[in-house]
């Protein structure tokens, strides 16, 4: 019952051709870079019509399927990246390499964990200077980051992982990928996408990511 009370995130609609004729003018050229290379200036270029009845079955018949266990940490949340449909009587495998072909990413290296609690190496002050040019005071903003990542920000948090609250606030995960963008360091995308779609079709209030995705 939880799933049919469940609404959708919409992905932002990006032209990349539009960016590219403001990039001077808006000083984007950076960011526009940034986004290319990974990828994510091309996710999602047209406009579509969400279906949320079809949205709700497919998150409702996901099933995740944990990969097998690593030996250092068998618990790790990011190791059940794999999913399966039962559809028709066949048995459909949704996995990151499948994500990377529906929306031309690329998986299988880089950078690839959610971080919800704990900062990643080189803890949180490196993290912030490298993406703030400093340590914030009190809450971590869109508004406060540099100028570029501003705008990486704003994609990641509708894109690559949106979720239903503001999209302003930069979280530990956020502020993780954002120094690896301003390192460019790779980022398994695809994978990414994969672990959040589980994270979120087990959490019963959470709004279901990707409409565009499972559109495809």
């Amino acid at each position: 019952p939880s799933y049919a009370k469940r609404g959708v995130v919409p992905p932002i609609i990006v032209v990349p051709e539009l960016l590219r004729d403001l990039a001077v003018e808006l000083d984007l050229t950076e960011a526009i870079e940034h986004l290319d290379r990974l990828g994510w200036l091309y996710m999602e270029t047209e406009p579509f019509q969400v279906d949320l009845d079809e949205v709700t079955r497919f998150y409702s018949a996901l099933t995740p399927q944990p990969a097998p266990p690593l030996a250092d940490n068998p618990e790790k949340f990011e190791q059940q990246y794999v999913g399966t449909i039962l559809y028709d009587d066949d048995i459909l495998v949704i996995n990151s390499k499948l994500i990377d072909k529906l929306l031309n990413l690329t998986t299988g290296s880089g950078y690839r964990t959610l971080q919800k609690k704990n900062w990643p190496a080189g803890g949180k002050t490196d993290v912030l200077k490298v993406i703030f040019g400093r340590v914030p005071q009190g809450d971590l903003l869109n508004a406060d980051l540099k100028w570029p990542l501003k705008v990486v920000h704003y994609i990641l948090a509708r894109n690559i992982l949106p979720r239903q609250e503001s999209c302003t606030r930069v979280n530990i995960t956020d502020a993780s990928l954002l120094r690896e963008v301003a390192q460019l360091h790779e980022i398994d995308t695809a994978r990414l996408i994969m672990i959040h779609m589980i994270s979120s079709q087990k959490h019963t209030s959470h709004s279901f990511p990707y409409p565009h995705l499972v559109k495809r």
